[in-house]
């Protein structure tokens, strides 16, 4: 088995593979010994991105918060399934102006989703999926004018699963995945043009699937709405204006599914429609 640290700079990409055995050496040399070496100064300015998937970074030391705070080039940090343990409010990083992507999925960072995510502003993508969250989403988030993919899913994240803030600040968003959470309110009161892509699968929606919403999600490509409790009837009509490729609204408790989905198919033959009887 081998762990992997990238390390990109703005002329050159180091990509070093070692043992599991070697692993914490390896670590610790690209981020703590380059550091604090005589040329550590432009080291810190010129790593632009810096990825360490999969290391069980967490099981050998803290979230590395001020090392990456001193990289104030960062665009893309990327450290998912490393088992960190801490608040994620405690330990966002600082001075990371430069950032564009984001992931810390698959660990297990607990506490809110931190509002001070809103003065990354130039972030485009955002990935806290398969982590310890709660709460609901900081209206901040909102302030994330270039966010164009937000993945938050198997979290345990309350409330609306697109506040207003959120959709009218964030107006490039594309992708959003927001499944397995206990969000319990799908409600639009502003367009998403952008929008191709809405995961909110295993959540607590309840009431109707409103007209008014579907109609603001014009650009919808995928749409996956299974597991909740979502009744009354299926907008067909509102569906089928939009572009649809794949839909699931499986494990809701509409009426008459199987009729409404049968429909839809026949009206969307170029989509993939799923619809069943809970």
């Amino acid at each position: 088995m081998c762990a992997c640290v990238g390390v990109k700079t703005r002329t050159h990409v180091v990509v070093a593979q070692e043992k599991k055995k070697e692993k914490k050496s390896l670590i610790k040399s690209a981020l703590l010994s380059s550091m604090q070496s005589d040329d550590s100064e432009r080291i810190t300015q010129t790593v632009v991105e810096l990825r360490l998937p999969g290391n069980s970074l967490g099981r050998a030391g803290p979230f590395p918060r001020v090392a990456v705070s001193l990289l104030g080039s960062l665009m893309r940090l990327e450290l998912p399934n490393n088992a960190f343990r801490e608040a994620l409010v405690d330990v966002m990083p600082a001075s990371c102006a430069a950032l564009q992507t984001l992931d810390l999925s698959g660990n297990r960072f607990t506490g809110p989703v931190p509002p001070q995510l809103g003065a990354y502003r130039r972030l485009v993508e955002l990935r806290l999926g398969k982590n310890r969250l709660v709460g609901p989403l900081p209206t901040l988030l909102g302030d994330l004018t270039k966010l164009e993919v937000l993945d938050l899913h198997t979290n345990r994240l309350i409330g609306p699963a697109l506040p207003h803030d959120l959709v009218v600040g964030c107006g490039r968003l594309r992708d959003v995945r927001l499944g397995a959470n206990f969000f319990d309110l799908l409600h639009l009161r502003a367009d998403c043009p952008t929008l191709k892509r809405l995961v909110l699968h295993t959540n607590q929606l309840a009431g109707d699937l409103a007209v008014a919403t579907v109609a603001r999600l014009k650009g919808l490509t995928h749409l996956d709405l299974c597991q909740n409790n979502l009744s009354g009837t299926i907008p067909t009509e509102a569906l089928a204006q939009l572009p649809l490729k794949a839909l699931f609204l499986n494990k809701n408790a509409f009426r008459e599914p199987r009729t409404q989905g049968a429909i839809l198919q026949s009206r969307l033959v170029a989509c993939c429609v799923s619809v069943d009887d809970r």
